[in-house]
């Protein structure tokens, strides 16, 4: 049972984040040889979901290693986690995903990541990517939105998409960048868009 309680407060600590290699090769190991495990047991259950890098191929995306966000936010409470911009990033991760369950089942959820940055949600609709979304809690420091806004015109090149989105807590606005848009929205708005 303590590898059971450490394992998911790993997780709850580390969500947004890649699962460990080792750990991701363990876990496919057991499965492929349908070696029974309270880890195991454990990923059924679905506390967390995965979320794998975009690619356009499905095999490759699935050796991929994925991001891990939780389902249950009161596990992150549970274990201490108390950076916001993780939790923020958790909620936009639970909402797509579940808009790709109950309303759009052909949606696809990634993420993309080159050596320079990462854009947090590409949501594709078959091979066409419609959205590239960067979750920022605190978007107020010119470092930081110089970085999020330079993945996602980075990201918009290479995938050819035009509907940029920075998700932040409260700020709102609509900026220009290298001739591309980039709309900052509040989070509890873009939870009430449909």
């Amino acid at each position: 049972m303590k590898v059971a309680y450490g394992y998911v407060g790993y997780h709850a600590a580390d969500y947004g984040g890649e699962m460990p290699s080792y750990y991701y090769g363990l876990t496919l190991a057991f499965k492929a040889y349908g070696i029974p495990t309270i880890l195991n047991s454990y990923d059924e259950q679905t506390e967390y979901s995965g979320i794998y890098p975009i690619h356009f191929s499905e095999v490759e995306s699935l050796r991929s290693i994925p991001r891990l966000y939780i389902v249950d936010m009161g596990f992150a409470s549970v274990f201490g986690v108390k950076d916001l911009g993780y939790r923020v990033e958790n909620i936009v991760a639970i909402e797509l995903l579940r808009r790709k369950y109950y309303r759009e089942p052909r949606l696809s959820v990634s993420y993309w990541m080159d050596s320079k940055g990462e854009v947090d949600f590409v949501v594709s609709l078959g091979l066409r990517v419609k959205e590239l979304i960067q979750v920022s809690y605190d978007i107020d420091d010119p470092k930081t939105k110089r970085r999020e806004v330079e993945a996602l015109l980075r990201a918009s090149k290479e995938l050819k998409c035009n509907n940029l989105k920075v998700i932040t807590w409260d700020y709102e606005a609509n900026e220009s960048y290298g001739g591309k848009e980039v709309k900052f929205i509040p989070l509890w708005k873009w939870l009430l868009l449909i």
